[in-house]
């Protein structure tokens, strides 16, 4: 679903959390005889410690490719989760982009993190030739607080696991100014489980997104559908409402071919509700649902690739389109 916040589920957060876990991977060298070295025992014990000390900083890009059809990957747009209003007419499409998120995550103690976060666009290509639209557009960018272990627990042979985070947005995004959203607020679950020895398991993306925006619209500016927003689509200069709530869930499976080769299938469930209280789909004609098959790669310590494919359930499996995720650790 592109108007997600995380478009690539548990496995890019997975990723981006497998990259901060990193710096805790550095090798300490002891010291040899202070005598013989002519450095005291507590300079050496010092300098251990030093050396010991993992770097409380990590510098993270996620960088997502949402492409053309499978069956046509020479077009320059994909299918939207949204269909015309008569099921006869050609499927809603919508430009080929690049979201990107720049992190830096500072761990305050083993479990517990801070994370700002950069988050914008880059539309390659737009199938309403709309110059404008093409080219370097915010979303609208948070700061994270994660904390992971918030619950662990055996289930027999299962080993069950429980993280979370609270997201703060501004209205960075010109979708936000035009609406006059004041931020918003995201509150994530993500749930995972090993199968006991077996190399399969789950996991899950779970969140809540409440926007702060006044109901009366009568001041808002028109704007042109952006995918970094999914408010945009309904801004008329006040005479529709907009996503008030978003309620998300991503259930996925795993199977490990080895510790650098990771298949998977995520499900995506996605229910918004507007400022009139009313589901969005009703509306829209908006999908609540697809499926993403893909395989993550980890070609580095530094890098992994995750290709994978997108298909909306009210859509023709011929607009399943291609979808290219890099997570990288910069520092």
């Amino acid at each position: 679903m592109k108007s997600l916040w995380l478009k690539s589920g548990a496995v890019a957060s997975t990723a981006l959390w497998s990259f901060a876990a990193l710096a805790q991977s550095s090798s300490a060298t002891t010291s040899a005889n202070p005598a013989l070295s002519g450095t005291s025992t507590a300079s050496s014990a010092t300098s251990a410690a030093a050396k010991a000390a993992p770097l409380p900083i990590t510098i993270n890009s996620l960088n997502i490719f949402y492409g053309p059809p499978v069956t046509s990957p020479g077009q320059h747009s994909s299918a939207d989760s949204a269909i015309n209003q008569d099921p006869n007419t050609s499927t809603t499409l919508q430009p080929m982009f690049i979201r990107n998120q720049l992190s830096a995550t500072y761990k305050l103690d083993a479990k517990t993190s801070i994370t700002p976060v950069l988050d914008f666009d880059l539309i390659m290509a737009d199938p309403s030739s709309d110059a404008k639209k093409e080219g370097f557009h915010w979303r609208d960018n948070f700061v994270k607080f994660s904390r992971s272990g918030l619950m662990e627990k055996s289930m027999g042979a299962n080993k069950f696991s429980l993280d979370g985070d609270i997201r703060l947005y501004a209205p960075t995004s010109a979708a936000s100014r035009a609406n006059l959203t004041i931020g918003e607020t995201r509150v994530s679950l993500f749930p995972s489980m090993a199968i006991g020895k077996s190399k399969w398991s789950f996991s899950a993306v779970l969140f809540g997104k409440y926007w702060i925006q006044p109901e009366d619209m009568s001041t808002a500016k028109k704007i042109p559908v952006d995918p970094s927003n999914p408010n945009s689509a309904t801004t008329d200069g006040g005479q529709s409402p907009l996503t008030r709530l978003e309620l998300y869930a991503g259930p996925q499976i795993n199977y490990e071919f080895s510790p650098k080769v990771t298949a998977f299938l995520l499900f995506e469930a996605d229910n918004n509700w507007n400022t009139h209280g009313m589901p969005a789909s009703a509306a829209t004609g908006y999908s609540n649902y697809d499926f993403e098959p893909g395989v993550n790669l980890t070609l580095h310590n530094r890098l992994s690739l995750t290709p994978a494919l997108n298909w909306y359930t009210n859509q023709r499996l011929s607009t399943t389109s291609m979808i290219l995720t890099a997570a990288i650790k910069l520092l």
